[in-house]
């Protein structure tokens, strides 16, 4: 399987997550290891779905570290973390933590795509 990713074409295609055990030997290399994962799956989608800022906020080391595994015309797509969409409820000082959060993820730059609410 080549490695070298097609040019993009204008639209965006990725995977709800940039993971899954049935990958290894497809897409992922047979002995590649899990902090290898969205390097690998960058190779081949030039964005994801990322689901788990849904549920916790990511250490500011590992959104550095994805800036780091991807190339600049690859996206991000996340989910505000549920405690700005559902225990704020978009009220009171949820804009004081969608600005931080938006604020959390600058490492990504303009990797950063739009962000589900």
């Amino acid at each position: 399987m080549s490695t070298e990713k097609p040019k993009p074409f204008g639209y965006y295609l990725g995977c709800p997550q940039w993971t899954q055990g049935e990958w290894t030997k497809s897409i992922f290399p047979q002995h590649s290891q899990p902090r290898e994962a969205l390097r690998h799956y960058a190779a081949v989608f030039n964005t994801v779905e990322g689901n788990t800022t849904f549920y916790a906020w990511p250490a500011q080391e590992t959104v550095e570290k994805w800036a780091a595994a991807v190339d600049q015309d690859f996206r991000f797509f996340f989910k505000f973390p549920q405690e700005i969409s559902h225990t704020f409820s978009l009220a009171g000082s949820a804009l004081e933590q969608a600005c931080r959060f938006i604020e959390h993820l600058s490492p990504l730059g303009d990797r950063r795509g739009p962000l589900f609410l």
